[in-house]
């Protein structure tokens, strides 16, 4: 059997209907018709208008300037549509912090990336995180306040772990405030999660105070500090739950109690492990886990239920760790992770989203594009995705038994 191409036209490709609420409550009602609305192109966010087809795009931006709400800054927003839609996600988990001395080729780990198809079902609210990037400490012998998106606090002066991002079912949770080792929703409520990158230590030798990449199934490690899995938190070598310095359920280890200039891991499905010291070694953090809840099959994990809702789903690891310390977010060479406009103290900030921060970096001047970035959610709708044929093209299997559906209920005939 075929598909009629016919019933695909233009004019009932799809619509959204859908309030959208800000972290300081500011709501706005949105409608996206792909009839009217879609162009085709595929080019990079800028000047805080999103493209055609675009339900949702934010994050990116530098935690040190003053971001503007529904476009480059973090925190959770509450998306509650009026009708059911399919929408493709893109999104990236939140760069780990800098430290403003050290070791110049010192990184704080990327944020990961996941992607996925994903059905929104009509009066159901969905949070939004767009995971806060890590900052530097400025408080001698004092821990850095936790932030938005679970990534743990450094000690000293290094960096914070980055927030994770992530897409929670019914939760009309929504703000910029500090989760402080209590996250706002649980595991059973994750749709999808791309982890936060590990904050950077004081450590002159760079796979010392490197923080691990976060991200995919299994976040990088700093040097003694675990990267989140799909089981368990990273922890430091062997003190586990010390302090809360071993990664929890949706949120990042902070630095060790017992040590000063280590990094706080990022947060994510499991958060990565916060730094500590051993010998003269000033340790990062570890990475955060990503997750879908794609083809959960055991009851290992809580979420399963929420599998029925994602259509197609992956998760990517960023590529820093100890022994390699890179900066970057996992995928971002795609153009959805770029800022190309806006300012930051000053300079032009032309930088992708979830980037880690530098050791060595002062947060003012021209040095501040070298701070980490804040993680970014991109919803869009695409025609292709109302189609059966997309999903059988793409291999994957349809729901229940019964044959897809396009978005206006037409079946292949």
């Amino acid at each position: 059997m075929g598909i009629s191409k016919g019933k695909y036209s233009e004019k009932n490709l799809g619509v959204a209907s859908y309030s959208l609420i800000s972290p300081s409550g500011v709501e706005r009602e949105e409608n996206v018709d792909l009839g009217s609305h879609w162009s085709g192109a595929y080019w990079s966010y800028s000047n805080g208008e999103k493209r055609n087809a675009e339900l949702f795009h934010v994050g990116g931006g530098n935690p040190y300037d003053t971001e503007t709400e529904f476009v480059y800054d973090y925190g959770t927003y509450t998306l509650r549509p009026n009708n059911d839609f399919i929408a493709r996600v893109d999104m990236w988990g939140g760069g780990g912090g800098n430290y403003h001395t050290g070791n110049s080729s010192v990184r704080a780990g990327g944020g990961g990336f996941t992607n996925g198809v994903m059905i929104f079902k009509s009066g159901v609210d969905y949070a939004l995180t767009v995971g806060q990037a890590g900052r530097q400490g400025a408080t001698v012998g004092a821990y850095v306040t936790n932030h938005g998106g679970g990534g743990g606090a450094g000690h000293t002066g290094p960096g914070q772990g980055g927030g994770l991002t992530g897409i929670f079912y019914n939760s009309s949770h929504r703000g910029q405030a500090v989760w402080n080792h209590n996250p706002p929703f649980t595991q059973s409520q994750a749709m999808l999660i791309a982890g936060g990158g590990g904050g950077v230590g004081h450590h002159s030798t760079s796979n010392h105070g490197s923080g691990g990449g976060g991200g995919g199934f299994t976040a990088r490690y700093g040097h003694n500090s675990g990267g989140g899995s799909q089981y368990y938190g990273g922890y430091y070598n062997s003190y586990q739950n010390r302090d809360l310095a071993s990664g929890t359920p949706l949120h990042g280890g902070r630095a060790s109690t017992q040590n000063t200039w280590t990094g706080g891991g990022g947060s994510g499905w499991w958060g990565g492990g916060g730094g500590a010291h051993s010998s003269s070694h000033y340790n990062g953090g570890g990475g955060g886990s990503g997750h879908h809840a794609q083809n959960q099959t055991t009851d290992l994990f809580p979420n399963a239920s929420l599998a029925q809702y994602i259509i197609y789903a992956n998760t990517e690891t960023a590529s820093g760790y100890q022994d390699n310390p890179r900066q970057y977010s996992a995928n971002y060479k795609t153009p959805l992770a770029y800022r190309t406009s806006g300012q930051a103290n000053g300079e032009y900030d032309g930088l992708y989203a979830g980037k880690g921060g530098l050791g060595n970096t002062e947060i003012s001047g021209t040095n501040a594009r070298s701070t980490g970035r804040h993680g970014k959610i991109v919803l869009t709708m695409m025609p292709q995705l109302f189609d059966p044929q997309y999903f059988r093209d793409m291999g994957v299997s349809e729901p229940n038994g019964s044959e897809w559906v396009n978005q206006d209920g037409y079946t292949k005939n």
